[in-house]
Protein backbone atom coordinates (compact mmCIF):
# COMPACT_ATOMS: atom_id res chain seq x y z
CA UNK A 1 0.00 0.00 0.00
CA UNK A 2 1.68 3.28 -0.71
CA UNK A 3 0.11 6.49 1.29
CA UNK A 4 -0.48 9.30 -1.58
CA UNK A 5 -0.63 13.23 0.15
CA UNK A 6 -1.24 15.90 -1.75
CA UNK A 7 -0.63 19.25 -0.79
CA UNK A 8 -0.15 23.04 -1.91
CA UNK A 9 3.72 23.71 -1.12
CA UNK A 10 3.21 26.58 1.15
CA UNK A 11 2.64 23.32 3.77
CA UNK A 12 5.35 21.51 2.81
CA UNK A 13 7.10 22.71 6.04
CA UNK A 14 4.63 21.37 7.85
CA UNK A 15 3.91 18.39 6.29
CA UNK A 16 4.82 15.35 8.70
CA UNK A 17 3.71 11.82 7.83
CA UNK A 18 4.24 9.10 10.87
CA UNK A 19 4.80 5.65 8.74
CA UNK A 20 6.63 3.14 10.93
CA UNK A 21 8.04 0.95 8.50
CA UNK A 22 9.42 3.43 6.37
CA UNK A 23 10.69 5.20 9.27
CA UNK A 24 12.63 2.59 10.79
CA UNK A 25 14.38 1.69 6.98
CA UNK A 26 15.21 5.99 7.20
CA UNK A 27 16.94 5.23 10.22
CA UNK A 28 18.41 2.19 9.44
CA UNK A 29 16.98 0.56 12.42
CA UNK A 30 17.51 -3.21 11.12
CA UNK A 31 15.99 -4.60 14.92
CA UNK A 32 12.48 -2.11 14.72
CA UNK A 33 12.18 -3.12 11.21
CA UNK A 34 12.00 -6.90 11.63
CA UNK A 35 9.70 -6.66 14.78
CA UNK A 36 7.76 -4.27 12.10
CA UNK A 37 7.88 -7.05 9.55
CA UNK A 38 7.09 -9.84 12.07
CA UNK A 39 4.38 -8.16 13.29
CA UNK A 40 2.57 -8.01 9.79
CA UNK A 41 3.83 -4.35 8.45
CA UNK A 42 3.70 -4.14 4.59
CA UNK A 43 7.34 -4.65 2.80
CA UNK A 44 6.61 -2.20 0.23
CA UNK A 45 4.82 0.52 2.73
CA UNK A 46 5.58 3.71 1.46
CA UNK A 47 4.96 6.92 0.91
CA UNK A 48 4.32 9.36 -2.65
CA UNK A 49 3.92 13.14 -1.74
CA UNK A 50 1.98 15.28 -4.87
CA UNK A 51 1.95 19.06 -5.62
CA UNK A 52 -1.30 19.52 -7.57
CA UNK A 53 -0.17 22.46 -8.66
CA UNK A 54 2.40 21.75 -11.30
CA UNK A 55 1.85 19.50 -14.20
CA UNK A 56 4.61 17.14 -13.65
CA UNK A 57 2.51 16.39 -10.02
CA UNK A 58 5.10 13.52 -8.62
CA UNK A 59 7.84 15.42 -6.21
CA UNK A 60 8.78 12.65 -4.28
CA UNK A 61 8.21 8.73 -3.68
CA UNK A 62 9.99 7.15 -0.80
CA UNK A 63 9.79 3.45 -0.40
CA UNK A 64 12.06 1.02 3.12
CA UNK A 65 14.03 -0.60 0.10
CA UNK A 66 14.59 2.52 -1.98
CA UNK A 67 16.06 4.05 1.34
CA UNK A 68 18.20 0.50 2.49
CA UNK A 69 19.85 0.52 -1.02
CA UNK A 70 20.45 4.68 -1.08
CA UNK A 71 22.40 4.07 2.27
CA UNK A 72 24.14 0.80 1.18
CA UNK A 73 22.45 -1.17 4.17
CA UNK A 74 22.53 -4.55 3.09
CA UNK A 75 21.55 -6.09 6.30
CA UNK A 76 18.14 -3.98 5.70
CA UNK A 77 17.88 -4.94 2.60
CA UNK A 78 18.37 -8.81 2.75
CA UNK A 79 15.48 -7.93 5.30
CA UNK A 80 13.31 -6.77 3.74
CA UNK A 81 13.06 -8.97 0.75
CA UNK A 82 12.09 -11.83 2.11
CA UNK A 83 8.99 -10.40 3.72
CA UNK A 84 8.33 -9.15 -0.31
CA UNK A 85 10.08 -5.95 -0.61
CA UNK A 86 10.18 -4.90 -4.35
CA UNK A 87 10.86 -1.98 -6.42
CA UNK A 88 8.13 -0.97 -7.92
CA UNK A 89 6.72 1.84 -7.16
CA UNK A 90 7.04 3.87 -10.46
CA UNK A 91 10.30 5.55 -10.98
CA UNK A 92 12.36 4.00 -7.58
CA UNK A 93 14.32 1.38 -10.24
CA UNK A 94 15.94 4.25 -12.14
CA UNK A 95 16.26 6.20 -9.41
CA UNK A 96 18.28 3.50 -7.43
CA UNK A 97 20.31 2.80 -10.18
CA UNK A 98 21.51 6.38 -10.83
CA UNK A 99 21.93 6.71 -7.09
CA UNK A 100 24.20 3.67 -6.90
CA UNK A 101 26.35 4.53 -9.50
CA UNK A 102 26.46 8.22 -8.89
CA UNK A 103 27.85 6.83 -5.50
CA UNK A 104 29.71 3.49 -6.54
CA UNK A 105 27.70 1.62 -4.05
CA UNK A 106 28.43 -1.72 -5.78
CA UNK A 107 26.98 -3.59 -3.74
CA UNK A 108 23.44 -2.25 -4.43
CA UNK A 109 24.22 -2.90 -8.48
CA UNK A 110 24.32 -6.13 -7.19
CA UNK A 111 21.03 -5.90 -5.21
CA UNK A 112 19.38 -4.48 -8.56
CA UNK A 113 20.40 -6.89 -10.76
CA UNK A 114 18.96 -9.90 -8.43
CA UNK A 115 16.13 -7.68 -9.36
CA UNK A 116 16.07 -7.85 -13.28
CA UNK A 117 17.43 -4.51 -13.22
CA UNK A 118 20.23 -3.96 -15.68
CA UNK A 119 22.65 -2.49 -14.33
CA UNK A 120 25.41 -1.83 -16.88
Amino acid sequence: MVMVISFEPFLAPILQVKIPLLNAAIGGYTTVTRMLLESGANANGGLEVRDTLTEDSTVERKCPLAYGMSKENVTLCNLLIPYGATLDMPGIPDESLQEAKGDGLDSMLVLLRKFGIETQ
